[in-house]
């Protein structure tokens, strides 16, 4: 048996737990707890010996770029999670893997370092217009893989056709794998190193390869 207490949660649970640490007014309603209370349980209360960050009431929390990221991490038998938060900015993300050799920490510091951009223009400027992006990109969006197994993915984002570029170990940078491309004519694109994407579809407009330079990826079954 756990010698100390074990939270079995879902992502939706955790969500919901991330939404009340960024109630900032007094309680009242569903809310627990008051905003005070919450920033006090946010703040750091015991610094670590090498100035790297800090505890507060059942939080790490740790600076960076001049932002305050309080969490929490978690591990029992093969599964391990990360929950981590910005309260100044009311933006949460929420890792749970089911590998104990995976880093969730990593993965939700690279998460945040991607989605928080796009997330934060849209709050500050909700009327700002999203390209619209052309209704046949549509039949490009999916997973590829060329012959040695690599994965990469492509999707719209921001109402741009991008590829996004799996790595393992996650690379350090969270933006190494995005790379947006350039409508040229028909199914071919320009990468942002100038590099031609053509996307080769059968008789029935479904793609059968997707040609980079002189490398092809293959759709693959998700």
């Amino acid at each position: 048996m756990p010698s100390e207490p074990v939270i079995v949660s879902t992502v939706e649970d955790l969500s919901r737990f991330a939404s009340l640490q960024f109630r900032g007014g007094p309680a009242g309603g569903d809310q627990i707890l008051k905003g005070s209370t919450l920033r006090e349980m946010q703040r750091v209360h015991w610094v670590y010996d090498d100035f790297s960050g800090g505890r507060g009431l059942g939080f790490s929390v740790s600076h960076r770029n001049g932002k305050n990221f309080v969490g929490h991490g978690g591990s029992i038998g093969a599964n391990v999670a990360n929950f981590l938060t910005v309260p100044s900015e009311k933006i949460a993300v929420i890792v749970a893997i089911n590998a104990d050799d995976g880093s969730p920490a990593t993965v939700a510091r690279q998460a945040y370092d991607v989605i928080s951009p796009s997330l934060l223009k849209a709050t500050r400027e909700p009327d700002a217009p999203t390209p619209e992006p052309d209704p046949e990109w549509q039949r490009y969006v999916g997973l590829y893989a060329d012959p040695w197994g690599w994965e990469y993915e492509v999707m719209i984002l921001n109402g741009e056709l991008v590829i996004y570029g799996y790595d393992y170990p996650p690379h350090a940078d969270a933006t190494w794998g995005y790379d947006p491309l350039t409508p040229i004519e028909g199914p071919t694109f320009r990468r942002s190193n100038k590099d031609l994407v053509t996307f080769e579809l059968d008789q029935d407009g479904n793609v059968v390869r997707m040609k980079r330079n002189n490398n092809y990826l293959f759709p693959k079954e998700e």
